[in-house]
């Protein structure tokens, strides 16, 4: 068999396994999942989720503070948060799902806008 054949399979599965939605793992689905439906603080059970994910030894550190983040949040994140967030979207090394939804929630007052709604279910 003829190696070109093999090279549009494989440069197709790298497209899609680089993509943010197939990168976001469980954790940052289920962040994800609360930002979509915040209004001003997370709800009982989210919060419940939310600790979860932070005491999970296997949940990176950016996830562990985007999570610590959303459960201090009262309609917009601490001030100590927002930097953090911040650090974790200029971070290059962080995954591409980390760095867009730090950005986002680093930024959100209240609810996710209606762009950062699109660029969350992108994630979803």
């Amino acid at each position: 068999m003829n190696g070109k054949y093999l090279l549009i399979p494989l440069a197709l599965g790298w497209l899609l396994l680089s993509s943010p939605a197939v990168m976001a793992d469980t954790a940052m689905q289920e962040m994800v999942g609360i930002m979509l439906r915040l209004h001003h603080y997370p709800d009982d059970a989210d919060m419940v989720t939310l600790k979860k994910i932070i005491n999970d030894s296997a949940t990176s550190e950016d996830d562990r503070t985007i999570a610590a983040a959303l459960t201090r949040m009262h309609h917009t994140v601490t001030d100590d948060d927002k930097a953090k967030l911040l650090d974790i979207s200029h971070n290059e090394a962080a995954p591409a799902a980390d760095r867009e939804v730090a950005e986002i929630l680093a930024n959100m007052h209240h609810k996710a806008s209606a762009d950062a709604r699109a660029e969350l279910e992108k994630l979803k």
